[in-house]
C-alpha cells in the first residue's frame, strides 16, 4: 500500500479500497488515514472468496520465498477475485537488475521475468490481457536511456562510496519494471 496514495486516489473517486500489509507500523498509519488496512502475511490473504473486482500487487511478487509459495499467492488472488476480476502488478524485472536486485532490498527471493510471471499466472488459471517493461516509469528507448546512464553514473559512484544508499538509489532508479495486466475468466 505505501504511504497511501493510490488509496486516497481510489477513496477520492468513489471505490472502495482496502489493503494488506506485514509492516504494522505502516498498518497503522494508514489506518490513521482512514484507510482499510490490515496486518497480515500473505499468502493467504484474509479476505473470502470473490471479494473483488480487482487485486493489486506492487512491489509483492519478488518477495515470495520460492516458486511454491509465488504460486500459493496467486492462487489466492484467484481465490478473491470475482469472475471477470483484473489483477495489476509492478516488479522489478530481476535480470536487468543483476545484483541490485538483493541489495536494494534483502527480503527480495524471488527472481522474476516477464516468462516467469507468464507460467506463474496460466498455472493458476488467470490470463495475462497486458504486460509491459518500462525502466524506472519510463518505456521505450528514452528509458533504455536513462537506464544505462544511471547505471554507469551510479555504479562507478557506488563503488566510490558504496556504503551510500543514496548511490544505489540513483543507481537503479530507471531499473526494469515489469507491469502486469491479469484476469480471472471462469469462477
Amino acid at each position: 500500500p505505501g504511504i497511501g496514495g493510490l488509496a486516497q486516489l481510489l477513496i477520492n473517486s468513489g471505490y472502495q479500497y482496502c489493503c494488506v500489509d506485514r509492516n504494522s507500523t505502516l498498518v497503522e498509519f494508514l489506518k490513521s488515514k482512514n484507510v482499510d488496512a490490515q496486518f497480515a502475511e500473505v499468502p493467504p490473504i484474509p479476505f473470502g472468496d470473490d471479494s473483488f473486482d480487482c487485486v493489486v500487487l506492487v512491489n509483492v511478487f519478488e518477495h515470495m520465498t520460492d516458486s511454491k509459495s509465488a504460486i500459493l499467492l496467486m492462487n489466492d488472488v484467484r481465490r478473491v477475485l470475482k469472475k471477470g476480476g483484473k489483477l495489476f502488478m509492478i516488479m522489478p524485472h530481476s535480470s536487468g537488475w543483476g545484483d541490485d536486485f538483493y541489495d536494494v532490498d534483502y527480503t527480495h527471493s524471488f527472481p522474476v521475468s516477464p516468462e516467469r510471471i507468464r507460467q506463474v499466472l496460466s498455472d493458476v488459471n488467470l490470463t495475462v490481457r497486458y504486460m509491459a517493461l518500462t525502466y524506472g516509469c519510463v518505456a521505450g528507448i528514452f528509458g533504455l536511456l536513462a537506464n544505462l546512464v544511471t547505471s554507469f553514473i551510479g555504479g562507478i559512484l557506488y563503488k566510490v562510496r558504496p556504503l551510500n544508499g543514496k548511490f544505489l538509489k540513483a543507481k537503479i532508479l530507471f531499473h526494469p519494471v515489469i507491469w502486469v495486466v491479469g484476469e480471472k475468466l471462469d469462477k
